[in-house]
Formats: C-alpha cells, sequence, structure tokens
C-alpha cells in the first residue's frame, strides 16, 4: 500500500512554530511578490532543518515533494 503523499499545509502546519514565525519574519518587509516570499521563506526553513538533529527527519523535505506542491501551486503562502 502506497503513503499518501502529504501536503504542502500538512508539512507547514507540522513545523514548529518558532520556524515558520521567523520564516514569516524574515521576509515581512520585502517588497517581492507572494512566489518569492514562499521560496524564501522555503529556504529558510530547508537550512534550519538542515542544522536540527536527526530526530526532526519527519519535517525534511523530499524533493519529490517539493517539485508535487510546486506544479500544483501549493507554495504560494499568505
Amino acid at each position: 500500500m502506497q503513503k499518501e503523499k502529504r501536503t504542502f499545509e500538512e508539512w507547514w502546519n507540522n513545523l514548529p512554530d518558532n520556524l515558520r514565525k521567523d520564516s514569516m519574519r524574515i521576509v515581512e518587509n520585502d517588497n517581492i511578490d507572494a512566489y518569492s516570499k514562499s521560496i524564501k521563506k522555503i529556504n529558510y526553513i530547508l537550512l534550519q532543518l538542515d542544522l536540527m538533529p536527526e530526530e526532526n527527519k519527519n519535517n525534511k523535505l523530499k524533493f519529490d515533494e517539493f517539485k508535487q506542491w510546486f506544479n500544483s501551486g501549493q507554495l504560494v503562502m499568505k
């Protein structure tokens, strides 16, 4: 049985609160479009997750997941 793929929203909501808040803070004054802000937030989070201990591996992002979210338009956050 194939595991159901998680959505971007599920991944985002499962991240530690401090990471989400920090990622929002780093783009709040940027004069860029919503898509660029989303990518910048995701990059920040991925870097932080990479630096975290192994027990946070469920929050790590797989390329296939990112590609699916990108292609389905799920990446733009409000």
